[in-house]
């Protein structure tokens, strides 16, 4: 008894159906691999929301965003960043408990794993396209792109709003303002130094910055679906929003969430 062999329409049928089934199913398993990687994120922010607010708890204050001061020595594992555009001195995730690690070890909950950099010297650097805290609460000890950044760190009692108020966010750099989420942008976001901040996702306030190298997708396009971010808020809870409620049309008044 012969055997019937397919013939090659039917081939070609199977072949066409085999496509489309995983046309349909690869941009359903992508969006459910981001997904994911949020989730992470989301956890990553609420384990160093639990470390700000311990901090804060202890110390009355929050941490200093960055800090060249108080301690004359490194931080465990050396000063993070890279020593050619990065200021020497503590960030704020060297203060907060389960999060001192500052090697390249991406499973750090320092580190977004939807981060979108992609030249490898600021893809390396954990102040880059991780997450930034607010520096209108954690202000800068000495040095700061404007003197409301500059100073002594809020406490939680000090905010007026603290469950509408950020504290950290998905951010292109360590530290993050209002003024880095403007449109249009000033001279001071433009600036040189200040090409790593910004808000990922904020498409027409980025496109119109001078931004690093390797960053452009981060920080047009977003790092989570719809361009949405992962924020922690100053009474501790966490919600993911669109990335645009961060971003401030007013050239001189800051939108309500960045405001003490």
């Amino acid at each position: 008894m012969t055997q019937r062999a397919f013939t090659l329409i039917e081939l070609l049928v199977v072949v066409g159906i085999i496509t489309v089934a995983v046309a349909v199913t690869l941009p359903a398993l992508n969006n459910t691999r981001q997904q994911a990687k949020s989730i992470v994120c989301q956890n990553n922010i609420a384990q160093l929301n639990i470390g700000l607010q311990q901090y804060e708890i202890t110390n009355k204050t929050f941490p200093h965003a960055w800090d060249s001061w108080t301690n004359p020595n490194p931080p465990p594992g050396g000063y993070p960043g890279n020593p050619c555009y990065d200021n020497g001195g503590w960030w704020w995730f060297n203060f907060v408990s389960g999060s001192r690690e500052t090697g390249f070890n991406t499973k750090s909950i320092c580190w977004c794993p939807s981060r979108n950099i992609s030249e490898r010297s600021p893809k390396r650097n954990i102040l880059v396209g991780n997450y930034g805290v607010n520096l209108l609460i954690c202000k800068n000890n000495s040095i700061g792109p404007k003197r409301e950044a500059i100073g002594r760190p809020l406490s939680a009692s000090q905010v007026r709003h603290p469950s509408s108020v950020l504290l950290l966010c998905d951010a292109g750099y360590s530290a993050i303002a209002w003024w880095y989420a403007k449109n249009p942008p000033d001279a001071l976001s433009c600036a040189i130094g200040q090409e790593w901040a910004y808000v990922p996702g904020l498409f027409e306030v980025n496109k119109q910055r001078r931004l690093r190298s390797g960053t452009g997708w981060d920080a047009s396009n977003g790092r989570h679906l719809r361009r949405n971010i992962n924020v922690g808020f100053v009474d501790g809870h966490i919600e993911r929003i669109k990335s645009t409620n961060l971003q401030t049309d007013n050239p001189n008044t800051p939108t309500s969430i960045w405001v003490p």
